[in-house]
């Protein structure tokens, strides 16, 4: 499922335009990114982080996807894994990179166990599954690619960490060339903190962006268990109204919203998680979500 055009990430998790630049520490002419762009509602799925963002989202039929899912309790079981791609181009004349059409295709025989870290770490110990290419859709508007994996075996209900690796030993394009770390995946793979000006890209990022940002590590770096608030309905609305800092309960009529709750050493944090299979520091893509079986 594509959420770039929902506007689903407008209420949370805004960045500064600056920190989509590429860096240019390699001189390659042609760049393939997992693509990470809150601000442009761009990120795999399924995600927490979508639904976490429901109260943001003002088309309406994807606000009404979003909360069917927050009403059953997360993604189903079914849902396979969607991974966006971009390409940047270097232009000499601008000393530049600039977006390009979208990657050709993907490698499957580089898509497995060893370049896909697919875990559920709800499972004690936890459990890392084995990957298979789905599929690859290009896309012309916006120029994105998804690349679509799933697991070999059926999900169960459970909270689940998906990343890709990239670089040399990752996943690679139909033509050969590996996938690069878009800035915010980069930031995050680090697992550092992101508050310090130490730990972010030349010219830093705003205090508010990083604060952001530094709250997503965080939740990444425990085992967080998402969900909808406890307690009656009164009680629910109230919790997410003063989540979200909305103005009043009318802004929010389904009465609900899909928030980190607490960390349970019950759950692997998920760069514990991504270690299992690779270093997390390779990932080009991090996501969690929370898998639930469709009630019939």
């Amino acid at each position: 499922m594509s959420l770039r055009r929902s506007g689903v990430l407008a209420l949370a998790l805004v960045l500064a335009s600056g920190c989509r630049d590429v860096s240019k520490r390699a001189p390659a002419q042609t760049v393939y990114l997992a693509a990470m762009d809150p601000t442009s509602s761009i990120l795999p799925t399924p995600n927490d982080l979508a639904l976490y963002a429901a109260p943001g989202v003002t088309d309406a039929a994807t606000r009404g996807l979003l909360f069917g899912l927050i009403g059953i309790g997360g993604w189903p079981v079914t849902q396979p894994i969607a991974v966006p791609l971009r390409t940047l181009s270097y232009d000499a004349a601008s000393d530049a990179y600039l977006p390009a059409a979208p990657p050709p295709g993907i490698d499957d025989t580089t898509v497995n166990g060893q370049t896909v870290a697919f875990v559920r770490t709800s499972d004690s110990p936890p459990t890392v599954l084995d990957v298979v290419l789905y599929g690859y859709v290009a896309d012309s508007n916006p120029a994105l690619g998804d690349m679509v994996i799933v697991a070999t075996t059926p999900l169960t209900a459970g909270t689940y960490t998906v990343a890709v690796r990239g670089g040399a030993k990752g996943v690679k394009t139909s033509d050969g060339l590996p996938l690069d770390q878009d800035l915010v995946p980069s930031l995050l793979a680090a697992n550092k903190d992101l508050t310090n000006p130490e730990n972010q890209p030349p010219g830093g990022i705003p205090t508010a962006e990083a604060t952001q940002l530094e709250q997503i590590r965080q939740i990444l770096d425990a085992g967080t268990f998402w969900g909808v608030p406890p307690g009656d309905d009164a009680t629910r609305l109230a919790t997410c109204v003063a989540a979200y800092h909305l103005p009043s309960a009318a802004y929010l009529p389904e009465g609900t919203c899909w928030l980190p709750l607490a960390t349970s050493p019950a759950i692997t944090d998920a760069y514990t998680a991504i270690d299992l299979v690779f270093p997390h520091q390779e990932a080009v893509s991090i996501q969690t979500f929370t898998a639930v079986v469709p009630p019939i």
